[in-house]
């Protein structure tokens, strides 16, 4: 079976996405797609309803005229706030200080 240059891209990729998920990284960097997000890129900027934005970024292996070529971008991902239960369950952060 031979290769088509779409699936030879695609196994370029596969280090490329192994770097950045190596067992030193999974702490930092959450995965999605293409994607890479962290809490420790930038300040994570609350989105309200338990959610969150993470600043990230994109990077790929594409053809051009010269060759092959790294592309890197910045990207944003959303997830949910790491917030204690009686926290979420109030619906903001440290509404009941005694308890929390």
């Amino acid at each position: 079976h031979a290769v088509s240059p779409q699936e030879a891209l695609q196994i370029l990729d596969i280090p490329l996405r192994e770097l950045s998920t190596q067992k030193s990284y999974r702490s930092k960097y959450c995965p999605i797609g293409s994607s890479f997000s962290s809490p420790e890129i930038g300040t994570p900027q609350c989105l309200g309803e338990g959610l969150e934005w993470w600043c990230g970024f994109y990077q790929s292996i594409r053809p051009t005229q010269m060759g092959l070529s790294l592309n890197i971008d910045m990207s944003s991902a959303a997830f949910i706030e790491p917030l204690l239960v009686i926290e979420s369950i109030a619906g903001e952060r440290c509404v009941f200080p005694d308890i929390v």
